[in-house]
């Protein structure tokens, strides 16, 4: 077995097969830093375009729907293995 090539990303991007992950308190750089906040900022625009899309009309409307076929089918469900049990 051969060892690792340690050139390689690991599974965090940008993390290096030989390099440590670092814990809480430790000190980041400003290039880690201006990456975390760009990540934040694309997870919370992300966020706000599924809510957006949740609250339009006819999505609003479906999901409505489908939360009232999936009530039925779980009460007629039960109903049977009642029915079954006696």
């Amino acid at each position: 077995m051969r060892p690792p090539d340690r050139t390689r990303t690991g599974p965090r991007e940008g993390l290096r097969l030989h390099e440590e992950p670092r814990g809480f308190g430790a000190a980041m750089s400003e290039f880690d830093a201006i990456r975390l906040q760009l990540s934040v900022a694309a997870a919370l625009q992300a966020i706000a375009s599924v809510r957006a899309e949740r609250e339009t009309p006819a999505t609003h409307a479906a999901r409505r729907r489908l939360g009232e076929v999936h009530g039925a089918t779980r009460l007629r469900k039960h109903l049977e293995r009642e029915r079954r049990a006696g």
